[in-house]
C-alpha cells in the first residue's frame, strides 16, 4: 500500500460539507468534535447522493457503531440543507386549509394565510390555526412550529402555550451551522432518513446521542416502526410531536415496505451484514428505487463474512475497508476524548478503542521442542487417511477424534496427568480403545496401505500421550507471561472447556492476579478494552479476526513453529481478501498486483481445513457421537441443524418450541425450529437442554408452595392419559385414533409434545373434558373444575414470566426498574443466571440423525 502523510481535517474537507467542523456530539457529558478520519468517511458517504456516483457502500469499520451514530446525526443537516435549496419548501404547498397541525403538542386545524389589519404588525400576512378555543395566528417565520399531523384524533384540543427553552435552541443551532438568520431557517424539512438497527443499540444508546446539549431526537425527531403501518413508537423528547425525520426499524423488510410508503425516505443504513443475510432479494429490490440516494452497510471491521461480503458486492456496492493501515494516516488530533483518565461510558470507551487498534501490535513466542515433530507426523498420516478413497461413518469418527487430541495437546498448555488427577476433560484418555475399534471397523472398507496409516497414527498418540504426561512443552513459557500480567489484561482460549481447565490450573501456579480468561467467541464479541491478550496457540483461520478487532494494545502468542507457518499463512489470505474488495485502495491510486495466495505446500493441509464449519459435520456423518460406536446404546433422533452466531449451534426437534424474543412487544413469541429465521434471537438456559420456562417453573414450585399444588393439580390430565397409554400399551399413533373416536382431534406431534413436555399445561377446547371420559381416571374427573381452574392460572403465570424474561433480555438484565410482580419476586435474581439468548446466523433444510443428548440445547463448536 502507498505510505502517505498525515492528513488533517481541513484538507479534505468540501465547501459543501464545512458544516461538519461545527457539529459536535455529546454523550453522557462527553463531547466530541468530528476528526480527520470521521470527516473523511462521512464526506465519502454523503457526496454518494450526487447524481452519477457510485451511491452504495458496504463500511467496515473498527468501531462501526459510533460511525453509525455519527451518520445518524450528519445525514439529517445535510438532507435539511439539501431541502432549504428546494423550493418545494414553501409553506402554502405543504399545508392546505383543513388540515389537521399540532402546535406546541396542542392539536389544531389550519386555516390558512389571513391578513391582520393593523399598524403594529411589521409583516401583515399570517397563518392562521384554529383550537377548540381559540384561534391563534403565527408568523410564516414561526411556522417551523407546526407539524402537520396523519393521526386518528378528530377532536381538536384547547390550547394551552407552553413554551420550550430546547425549540429557540434548537433554532439556535440551526442558525449558526447554517449561518442563516433564524427566520431564514426552513419551516418543514421534507427528507427522511431509514435505519435498520437492533432495537436495544437504538434505546440504550441512541437516546444518549446530544448535539451540544440538545438530543438529536428533539432536533430531528425519531421514531421506531415495528411495522410498516402508520402507528410507531416514539423515540426521545419531541415536545412538538412532529413526523418523525429518523426513522428505526429492526427488520429489512419492513423497511423495504416503509420505503414502499414514504416517498420521503431518502437514505437507508443498515447496521450488521447479518441483517442482509436470507434478504438478498429485498435489498435488491431496494437498490433500484430510484428514491433511495444512498444505501449504507456498515458493520464492524472483525465481524465480515466472506460470504456475506461476497454477495454485497454482487449487487454492486461498493466496499469500503478501514483497516488499521488506512487510519494510521489520519491525524490523532481529535482523539484526546479517548485517554485513558477520562470517565467510562460507551463514547469514550469506543473512542480508546479505536487508539488502541491504530496502536496495536502483536508478539509471537515460538517454543521449540521434539513434541511439535511428532504433532506434524500426526497430521500427515491423518491427511492420507482424510484423502483416502473411501467413506464411512467410521473414518469420520476416526479422524475427528484425532484431530481434537492434536487441538487438545497444541491449544491447552497442561499435562495430561494434572487433568487425569482432577477429572478434567481430557481428549486423549480412551483413546487408544476408541481408535482401534474404528481402525477395525474401517478395515473392509480401505486398502491395507490406508490401513497401516491408521496404525502408525495409534502408535504417535501413545507417544504423545507420554511425553504431555509430566510436562507440556509450552506450560514453562505460559506461566512467566501469566505472572507478568496485569488487571486490565486477558487470556483467550478456544473454548469453554479449555477456559474451565485453565482457571483450575492456575490456582496450581499459584497465580493471584485477577486475570480474565474468556472464550475466542466472547473476545470478539466483548467491548471491553484490554492492554494485552494472550493465546494458547494458533486457533484457525478465524484467529486472524483478531487482529481487525479494536480495543486490544498488543497480541501476544504461544506457537510451535508450525503454527507461526499457518498463523501466517491465513493472515496473507485475509489481507489479500479484503485488499480486493477494498475499492479505498483504488481510489487512491494503490496498485493492486493481482496476486495469489501461495498455498502451503506441506504435507499436513488438515492444518487448514476449515473443521468450525458446521457443515462439515453434517456431510461427514461426524455429529453421531463416539459413543454410540463403543457399544453404548445411544438413542438417535432426526433434528434440524441451526447455526448461530458467536460460534454455537444447536439440533432442533422439528416440533421443538423456541422462545423467541419480542423485542417490540417485550415479550416471548414461540416458533418452531423449522421456522426461524436468520436473526431470530432464541432463548436457552445456559449449559442445559432444559426449556426455559421449564427451568422457571422448577424454581418457582420449590419456592412458592401454592404454585406447587397448582402445578401437581394441573398436572392431573397428563399423568391420567399417561397410565391409560402404558396399561394399554398404546403408541401415539394408537392414543390418537381413540382421541379422534371421541371428538378430539389432534396431531401425533401434539399428542407426543402432550406427553412428553411439562411446558404443556392443559389442552384447549373440549380436550380435558375428552380425556377424562377416555381415560375414566377417578382423580381426574373428581377434579376436572380444579385442574382447569389451576391450569388458567398457570398460563396466566407463564405469560408474565414471559414478560419479565423479555424485559430483562431486551434491557441486557440490567438495572432498569420495572413495576414489580410480587408473585416473581423470588425469580428476578436468579434470570441472569441461567438465561442465554443466541441469534439465528443459519436454518439448515435437510434433517440430519443426532444423538438425543445433543438434541434442543445450544452447544459450543469446539465441543461437538
Amino acid at each position: 500500500m502507498i505510505k502517505m502523510k498525515a492528513i488533517s481535517a481541513e484538507e479534505i474537507l468540501s465547501e459543501d460539507l464545512d458544516f461538519l467542523q461545527k457539529l459536535t456530539l455529546n454523550y453522557e457529558k462527553t463531547s466530541y468534535s468530528y476528526g480527520p478520519i470521521d470527516i473523511n468517511i462521512l464526506e465519502k458517504l454523503i457526496k454518494a447522493f450526487e447524481i452519477n456516483h457510485d451511491k452504495h457502500h458496504v463500511i467496515l469499520h473498527p468501531t462501526s457503531f459510533i460511525l453509525s451514530m455519527m451518520l445518524i446525526s450528519t445525514l439529517p443537516f445535510y438532507l435539511l440543507k439539501s431541502d432549504m435549496e428546494s423550493a418545494a419548501l414553501d409553506v402554502t404547498s405543504i399545508l392546505k386549509k383543513g388540515d389537521k397541525v399540532k402546535v406546541n403538542g396542542c392539536l389544531g386545524e389550519y386555516i390558512g394565510i389571513q391578513k391582520i389589519d393593523s399598524a403594529y404588525v411589521k409583516n401583515n400576512e399570517k397563518l392562521m390555526i384554529k383550537f377548540r378555543d381559540l384561534n391563534i395566528y403565527l408568523s410564516v417565520e414561526e411556522a417551523w412550529k407546526i407539524n402537520r399531523y396523519d393521526g386518528q384524533a378528530i377532536e381538536l384540543n384547547n390550547y394551552k402555550y407552553k413554551p420550550n427553552k430546547k425549540i429557540s435552541k434548537t433554532r439556535e443551532i440551526f442558525s449558526e451551522i447554517f449561518e442563516l438568520d433564524e427566520g431564514d431557517i426552513p419551516n418543514f424539512s421534507k427528507s427522511e432518513i431509514l435505519i435498520v438497527m437492533s432495537k436495544k443499540d437504538i434505546m440504550d444508546r441512541y437516546i444518549n446521542i446530544n448535539v451540544e446539549d440538545i438530543p438529536i431526537s428533539f432536533i430531528f425527531p425519531s421514531a421506531y416502526f415495528s411495522s410498516s403501518n402508520e402507528l410507531f413508537e416514539r423515540i426521545g423528547p419531541d415536545d412538538l410531536q412532529r413526523d418523525p425525520k429518523i426513522l428505526f426499524t429492526s427488520s429489512l423488510n419492513t423497511a423495504h415496505d416503509l420505503i414502499e410508503k414514504r416517498p420521503e425516505i431518502k437514505a437507508l443504513l443498515i447496521h450488521g451484514m447479518n441483517k442482509t443475510s436470507g434478504n438478498l432479494a429485498v435489498l435488491d429490490s431496494l437498490i433500484e428505487k430510484e428514491q433511495l440516494k444512498n444505501i449504507i452497510v456498515i458493520d464492524d471491521l472483525h465481524r465480515y463474512e466472506n460470504q456475506d461480503l461476497d454477495n454485497l458486492a454482487s449487487l454492486g456496492l461498493a466496499v469500503n475497508v478501514y483497516d488499521k493501515e488506512y487510519m494510521r494516516k489520519y491525524d490523532t488530533e481529535n482523539e484526546n476524548n479517548a485517554k485513558d483518565s477520562l470517565g467510562d461510558n460507551y463514547l469514550t470507551d469506543a473512542l480508546k478503542s479505536l487508539r488502541y487498534f491504530k496502536e496495536s501490535d502483536k508478539e509471537i513466542k515460538i517454543v521449540s521442542d521434539k513434541v511439535e515433530e511428532n504433532i506434524k507426523a500426526l497430521y500427515k498420516l491423518l491427511d492420507e487417511v482424510d484423502k483416502a478413497d473411501f467413506e464411512n461413518d467410521y473414518k469420520s469418527a476416526f479422524i475427528k477424534r484425532v484431530y481434537k487430541i492434536i487441538l487438545q495437546l497444541r491449544l491447552l498448555p497442561v499435562p495430561l496427568a494434572f487433568l487425569q488427577d482432577n477429572n478434567l476433560h481430557n481428549e486423549i484418555q480412551d483413546a487408544d480403545t476408541f481408535l482401534q475399534e474404528m481402525r477395525v471397523y474401517m478395515y473392509s472398507s480401505t486398502d491395507k496401505f490406508i490401513f497401516e496409516k491408521t496404525d502408525e497414527i495409534i502408535e504417535i498418540v501413545k507417544k504423545l500421550r507420554e511425553q504431555h504426561d509430566k510436562r507440556h512443552p509450552k506450560e514453562e513459557i505460559f506461566i512467566d507471561i501469566v505472572r507478568n500480567m496485569r488487571k486490565k489484561d486477558v487470556i483467550v482460549t478456544n473454548g469453554g472447556r479449555y477456559k474451565t481447565i485453565l482457571m483450575e490450573r492456575m490456582r496450581e501456579w499459584n497465580v493471584h492476579n485477577p486475570i480474565k480468561i474468556i472464550t475466542l467467541s466472547e473476545f470478539m464479541k466483548t467491548e471491553q478494552n484490554f492492554q494485552m491478550a494472550l493465546f494458547t496457540g494458533m486457533y484457525g483461520a478465524k484467529h486472524v479476526k483478531t487482529l481487525l478487532k479494536p480495543g486490544v494494545k498488543k497480541q501476544v502468542m504461544v506457537f510451535y513453529n508450525e503454527e507461526e507457518k499457518f498463523f501466517n499463512y491465513f493472515e496473507k489470505n485475509q489481507s489479500t481478501y479484503l485488499n480486493r474488495k477494498n475499492q479505498l485502495l483504488e481510489e487512491e491510486g494503490t496498485i493492486l498486483a493481482d496476486e495469489k495466495v501461495e498455498e502451503v505446500k506441506l504435507e499436513d493441509s488438515l492444518f487448514i481445513r476449515n473443521f468450525d464449519d458446521i457443515s462439515y459435520f453434517i456431510n461427514s456423518g461426524i455429529i453421531n457421537t463416539e459413543n454410540q460406536y463403543l457399544g453404548e446404546q445411544t438413542r438417535v433422533q432426526e433434528a434440524i441443524p441451526i447455526e448461530f452466531e458467536d460460534d454455537y449451534i444447536g439440533f432442533l426437534s422439528e416440533g421443538y418450541r423456541c422462545r423467541c424474543v419480542d423485542y417490540e412487544k417485550k415479550a416471548m413469541k414461540i416458533k418452531k425450529a423449522a421456522e426461524l429465521e436468520v436473526g431470530d434471537e432464541v432463548v436457552f438456559v445456559k449449559n442445559s437442554k432444559e426449556d426455559i420456562f421449564e427451568k422457571i417453573m422448577a424454581h418457582l414450585k420449590e419456592a412458592n408452595t401454592d404454585i406447587g399444588k397448582k402445578v401437581k393439580t394441573a398436572n392431573l390430565w397428563r399423568k391420567a392419559l399417561i397410565k391409560y397409554m402404558d396399561e394399554n400399551q398404546f403408541n401415539f399413533e394408537e392414543l390418537q385414533v381413540r382421541l379422534k373416536n371421541i371428538g378430539c382431534e389432534r396431531g401425533i406431534e401434539t399428542i407426543r409434545w402432550w406427553l412428553n413436555s411439562e411446558d404443556c399445561i392443559c389442552p384447549s377446547g373440549n380436550a380435558l373434558e375428552s380425556i377424562s371420559r377416555l381415560t375414566k381416571d377417578e382423580e381426574l374427573i373428581n377434579n376436572l373444575q380444579e385442574v382447569d381452574i389451576a391450569s388458567r392460572e398457570l398460563k396466566s403465570i407463564h405469560i408474565r414470566i414471559g414478560r419479565l424474561l423479555a424485559f430483562k433480555i431486551t434491557h441486557s438484565l440490567t438495572d432498569i426498574k420495572e413495576e414489580q410482580d410480587l408473585l416473581l419476586k423470588d425469580l428476578e435474581k436468579d434470570l441472569s443466571e441461567y438465561a442465554q439468548t443466541v441469534i439465528v446466523k443459519n436454518v439448515y433444510k435437510d434433517l440430519v440423525k443426532v444423538p438425543a443428548i445433543k438434541i434442543n440445547r445450544i452447544i459450543e463448536k469446539d465441543n461437538l
